[in-house]
């Protein structure tokens, strides 16, 4: 699976802040393409090599719990939301078929944006 990550150099800012919620994480910049998400419906496991392709689908993972918690909005993940969102969250396939049907709902092949996600010891994966 191809996935395009554009890593910043804040990725590589040691964290110096007591609380490691106030280390601030910078923009990145995601690009899919929709046959490559869709390969996510099927593939068991996904492996991720690296730290910013785990970000990239974790990342969205999190834009369809987002579709399917207020329908939509810009692909922007906040770096807390997976530690922030309540309830049940939703299976990889279930978030996965989200993000497909709003991509097909505006004839998207692909889809871009922008993710600070933090993954901290704790996280739970979904997508990888």
């Amino acid at each position: 699976m191809d996935v395009t990550l554009h890593v910043s150099a804040g990725t590589f800012k040691p964290i110096s802040e007591e609380r490691i919620a106030d280390h601030p994480m910078h923009n990145e910049y995601l690009y899919f393409e929709k046959k490559e998400i869709e390969k996510l419906l099927t593939q068991q496991p996904v492996l991720c090599v690296g730290t910013t392709s785990a970000r990239a689908l974790e990342s969205l993972y999190w834009f369809g719990v987002k579709l399917m918690n207020d329908g939509g909005g810009d692909f922007f993940i906040p770096k807390l939301m997976p530690y922030q969102t309540s309830g049940i969250t939703p299976g990889r396939q279930q978030a996965i078929r989200q993000v497909l049907d709003w991509m097909e709902s505006k004839k998207m092949d692909s889809l871009a944006g922008n993710t600070e996600i933090f993954i901290v010891p704790g996280y739970k994966f979904h997508a990888c």
